[in-house]
């Protein structure tokens, strides 16, 4: 038989049964994502405040952090029943006579959390520690500046339980990392390392994502194109790439950059910013040569015709919700005479390295009109937090947050589905899924007829026992995404030859195929 006949025999005759495996369709568009009105957060310490960055330790528990009157600001949200409480905005100690503000936190255990920003010289940080229900904030204290002298933290993020890494920028306008590494001592921070610039110079950091636990993301700007950075870690430690410089692609030249980045998987990262008139977006995938960015493209603005956005997350493999603000006319002059902010938030849908986003859209304001979101968290595969100001600027500023439902995307239905029996048992396999946090298998007769209850699984497999000699059965499996299904079922036979006896008058005839039957004139033994 030349090759390939028997593999093209098998494919019809499982596909007359119905137990090939499906192929997953294409999507059917962007779904979007719903925040709740945003409120404010009582804060009855501080006269005024915002929310810059959100970490979220557990699913019932997330930490804001942000500023107040010249110090850092933080506040504590719990759940419970499915509803979150904001606690008020706590003003921070330390690093007396100057101003400091917190710009960026992770959490790299349900018990700790570290928080960095800026003073009028140097990066500050802190540390958060659960005692109890109450979460601790050590006093802020500054981190050694690189050779600028000068130089603040914007964002931070943590590979591992005992590493955490933070960005920012220097007096010399070049990007800095700190690493902070957990010892039994407690936390202890490195000296600012200043990055190699992209080509133009210079060079900025303003966020950073790890998909895994020996690769890390940054992203910032040069003034006037978006830069990123990457930082792989091995033997001699963690070593960062120079900054490169991604091509504005279908944004218009100015002063633009990336303002956030998160990564739906270990080879794909999503960040989002701005061309100092329009929200931009650009994905970054990875392969054996390292990581490559797509040209910006724009995110369909709404009605107000521009904005900006400056916090993303992925709470799956196949959704990112990004949020930001736009201002009533759309322009720098509104911003500085105290315009109205409009909360903004928009949806992609990933799909392998291409991210397709929904036009952005407003979220309802609290009662005075005005708010704009500068970051967000997700909890679980539909549920994150957003967090930002409320208030005109230039006028009284409070913090603000919102709850984000974000779309569950059914995933695919899985591949490469693979069964192996031995006697009574049979053992069905499968490759995993993107966006899968379970998988459902069933079992069934050659006519389609279930045999007993389906399963839900973990794992990429499923057993079955007590099979009857020359039973004939298939496997069914779905995988899930929360309580949302695949649309379409994957499906695959034993994978034994099967024998049947065929009798006619005193001839015998053994008949051995996956779906034996007796030829024309012959009956069953």
């Amino acid at each position: 038989m030349r090759p390939g006949v028997l593999r093209g025999a098998l494919s019809v005759v499982l596909a007359a049964a119905g137990w090939l495996a499906a192929t997953p369709g294409a999507g059917a568009g962007t779904p979007l994502a719903t925040a709740a009105t945003i409120t404010d957060l009582a804060d009855p310490a501080m006269a005024t405040g915002v929310l810059a960055a959100v970490a979220c330790p557990s699913a019932t528990t997330c930490l804001g952090v942000g500023s107040g009157p010249l110090q850092g600001a933080t506040a504590v949200a719990s759940a419970a029943d499915g509803a979150w409480t904001w606690g008020p905005l706590t003003p921070s100690s330390g690093d007396t006579g100057n101003f400091f503000s917190w710009s960026g936190v992770a959490c790299p255990s349900a018990t700790t959390c570290l928080a960095v920003g800026t003073d009028n010289t140097s990066g500050v940080v802190t540390t958060a520690t659960l005692a109890g229900s109450t979460w601790a904030w050590t006093p802020a204290s500054e981190v050694p500046s690189d050779a600028s002298g000068t130089g603040s933290l914007a964002a931070v993020a943590c590979p591992s339980a005992t590493t955490c890494l933070a960005v920012g920028g220097d007096g010399n306008n070049l990007g800095i990392v700190d690493q902070a590494s957990l010892t039994s001592a407690g936390w202890t921070w490195s000296p600012a390392t200043s990055l190699i610039p992209p080509s133009s110079g210079t060079g900025t950091l303003s966020a950073i994502a790890c998909p895994s636990a020996t690769t890390c993301v940054a992203v910032g700007t040069d003034g006037s194109e978006g830069v990123t950075a990457t930082a792989t870690s091995g033997a001699a430690g963690w070593t960062w790439s120079p900054e490169v410089r991604v091509d504005l692609g279908q944004a218009s030249p100015g002063l633009g950059g990336l303002n956030a980045v998160a990564c739906p998987s270990t080879t794909t990262c999503v960040a989002v910013g701005s061309d100092n008139s329009d929200a931009v977006t650009t994905t970054g995938t990875a392969d054996a040569s390292g990581w490559t960015w797509s040209p910006e493209v724009i995110v369909t603005p709404d009605a107000s015709g521009g904005g900006e956005l400056t916090g993303v997350a992925c709470p799956s493999a196949m959704i990112c919700v990004a949020v930001g603000s736009t201002i009533a006319n759309g322009d720098v002059v509104s911003q500085q005479t105290g315009g109205t902010y409009s909360a903004e938030i928009a949806t992609g849908s990933v799909t392998g390295a291409t991210v397709t986003w929904s036009p952005v859209s407003d979220v309802a304001p609290d009662p005075t009109g005005s708010d704009a979101l500068a970051a967000v968290t997700c909890v679980s595969a539909s549920s994150c937090l957003a967090v930002g100001a409320g208030g005109a600027y230039g006028q009284v500023l409070y913090g603000a947050a919102t709850v984000v439902s974000a779309p569950v995307v059914a995933p695919p239905a899985p591949a490469g589905l693979r069964a192996r029996r031995v006697g009574p048992v049979l053992v069905a396999t499968w490759d995993a899924v993107a966006g899968a946090s379970a998988y459902r298998c069933g079992l069934e007769r050659a006519t389609g007829a279930p045999l007993g209850a389906p399963r839900t699984v973990d794992a990429l497999s499923c057993r079955f026992a007590g099979l009857g000699a020359n039973e004939v059965v298939g496997v069914t499996v779905v995988a899930l995404a929360g309580t949302v299904a695949s649309p379409t079922v994957g499906r695959v036979v034993d994978g034994r030859r099967h024998a049947l006896g065929c009798v006619r008058g005193r001839l015998t005839r053994r008949v051995t195929a996956l779906f034996p039957s007796c030829p024309p004139g012959w009956r069953t033994r």
